[in-house]
């Protein structure tokens, strides 16, 4: 089963791509996400949902937490297809015309992520996911996978990759698959 839920959710990240080669139709940008100014070297932290990602798949694997955790991504990811499928979402982004490392990266990032699938934000909801299972994982280390969890969250604002409503939806997503597989 662990193989076939793990097929399921890498078979989520050919409708991501997919989906990210539509043309948004809806932008739930609000005023308060125009005045969070654009802060590349939030790029860093954003950078570790990829890290964290693989490090909770190679260490869950071999544990009695691998399924709960596979069953809340997988969830998670047909969710948020699913949203992104019915409206799909982006987000409005505004040229970077600064110049230097972290602002670079960014173009970079903007040009292999386009400005769609957005809301509910799938780096938020899997952050979460992955941070609620190595917390449960690594107990001791709950403070360090809270740090980095935050950070993951927040950067997705300061990199202009999603609005405050994506976040929300991030979140959403994780309590509706936490309440199907732990409740």
């Amino acid at each position: 089963m662990k193989l076939i839920y793990t097929a399921m959710f890498l078979l989520t990240l050919v409708f991501y791509y997919l989906h990210s080669k539509r043309k948004s139709k809806y932008c739930f940008e609000s005023k308060i996400d125009r005045l969070i100014p654009l802060t590349p070297i939030f790029i860093i932290p954003y950078s570790f949902y990829f890290p964290i990602l693989i490090f909770a798949f190679v260490f869950l694997w071999n544990t009695d937490l691998y399924m709960g955790f596979i069953k809340m991504i997988l969830i998670c990811a047909v969710i948020n297809s699913l949203f992104w499928l019915i409206f799909p979402n982006g987000v409005k982004r505004r040229e970077i015309t600064k110049k230097g490392f972290f602002y670079d990266s960014v173009r970079l990032l903007r040009k292999m992520d386009r400005e769609s699938n957005a809301f509910p934000s799938a780096h938020v909801s899997h952050t979460l996911v992955v941070s609620f299972w190595l917390w449960r994982l690594f107990p001791s280390y709950l403070i360090l996978i809270s740090v980095i969890c935050f950070s993951v969250i927040i950067s997705v604002l300061f990199t202009k990759q999603h609005y405050i409503l994506d976040i929300l939806g991030g979140v959403l997503s994780f309590l509706v698959s936490y309440s199907i597989v732990l409740l």
